[in-house]
Formats: structure tokens, C-alpha cells, sequence
């Protein structure tokens, strides 16, 4: 039986510290530092998206990378795990709500949230700070920050 892959669109952002870098240069496809994308789920190769982020790591102009959750980057575990070790091989934060992967610290969210389905929810889990280590709080504060105007 074939199934054919499934597109979804989803965001993430990159960051330099006061205001995102944008790959995009902000234009109407998104806020600044934002790059929305849809790709198929099942394909292993990273999106256009995903890669002018990673292009903006490489040449040392992000210093974190953030999306809601996991699944928002990728489904594909071999896909995800490669995206989060080329971040944190460049000195950048994987940051999300849940988790934080610097290149020499972890944390966890202490509960789990669930991702989101909307891009507004995901604005609103910025409130919530309970669970968290200093670090990611202080990581989420900052990247919202960035997002917020």
C-alpha cells in the first residue's frame, strides 16, 4: 500500500539576541527571524527553510534556534537528531518550550507540554515558566523577547 507523504507547514526562528535574524528578511511570509516552510514528513532531506537557518548557524549569525517542539522541525528522528548536532556543534541553543540543548548543557521542562497546533498557542506557553532550570527560563525569556514586539 502507498501512502503519499504529507505536507505540513511549520515555524521556527533564529535569533542574534535583541531582535531575529531573518533569512527571509522579514518579509510577508512571516515575522522577523521566523521562516515558515512546509515539507513532506516522511522525506529525509532537510527543507529550504530548515537550511537557510542552518546557513545562518554555520556563518555564526544566530546564537539560538527555536521552535515550539520537536515535531515542528521535523517527524523524521534521523533528520532531527542531525538538525540538533549541526546547532550544537556550532555553540548555538536548540531551544524549545520543553527542552534546551546548548553545546554543553541540557535541561527539561520538569512537565512536558504538549506542542502546539496553532502558532498563537505557542505565544502563550511563554507565560508559563513553572519546571523549568534557570537557563531555559532565562533562554525562553529572551527568545521571547525577540518574538514579541
Amino acid at each position: 500500500m502507498f501512502h503519499a507523504p504529507t505536507a505540513r507547514e511549520w515555524t521556527l526562528t533564529a535569533a542574534t539576541g535583541k531582535r531575529a535574524e531573518s533569512p527571509q528578511n522579514a518579509d510577508a511570509a512571516g515575522a522577523p527571524g521566523q521562516v515558515t516552510d512546509v515539507q513532506s514528513e516522511m522525506d529525509p532531506r532537510f527543507s529550504s527553510g530548515l537550511l537557510q537557518v542552518l546557513d545562518l548557524i554555520r556563518e555564526g549569525r544566530v546564537g539560538m534556534f527555536f521552535a515550539d517542539s520537536f515535531k515542528l522541525v521535523t517527524r523524521n528522528p534521523h533528520k532531527l537528531r542531525r538538525a540538533i548536532d549541526f546547532v550544537r556543534a556550532h555553540g548555538v541553543m536548540f531551544l524549545t518550550h520543553n527542552y534546551l540543548l546548548g553545546p554543553t548543557y541540557v535541561a527539561r521542562r520538569q512537565t512536558l507540554w504538549a506542542p502546539v497546533h496553532h502558532a498563537a498557542d505557542s505565544l502563550a506557553k511563554f507565560a508559563h515558566r513553572a519546571g523549568l532550570t534557570r537557563a531555559h527560563r532565562e533562554a525562553l525569556e529572551a527568545m521571547e523577547e525577540d518574538l514579541l514586539p
